[in-house]
């Protein structure tokens, strides 16, 4: 009974730790990925066993909340940017396309004029 028991202890430790390296694996990815300060980074590494760990952890939380909201901010800045630029292309090949068309065919309008004025016939 004594052996079960050890050999389910050293299990559980052993997934526990393997977890906790999965765990600060992620934790080190998301703090690179995402640039969150310091303080939240020591509030991770050290579980929050500093002085007034709840209020700082809740500070941090605040902060990186702050963070996230910034961020989505910024890339709806930056979608409308690209929507409003979008627009005012389509809108100028528009504007191009019209004026290139008109000017077709004033050329063609005037081409005829001057032709018929001189009495000559396309050969068709």
């Amino acid at each position: 009974m004594i052996c079960i028991s050890d050999n389910i202890i050293q299990g559980v430790s052993k997934k526990r730790s393997r977890n906790e390296r999965v765990g600060q694996a992620y934790r080190n990815k998301l703090f690179s990925q995402y640039n969150i300060g310091s303080e939240m980074k020591r509030a991770f590494a050290t579980g929050g066993s500093f002085p007034d760990s709840n209020f700082n952890f809740h500070q941090t939380c605040s902060k990186l909340a702050l963070q996230i909201c910034k961020l989505a901010a910024r890339l709806a800045r930056q979608e409308c940017k690209l929507e409003t630029s979008l627009q005012k292309r389509r809108s100028h090949h528009a504007t191009n396309l019209q004026q290139a068309f008109h000017v077709k065919l004033i050329a063609n309008v005037t081409n005829t004029e001057y032709e018929e004025n001189l009495g000559l016939e396309l050969a068709t």
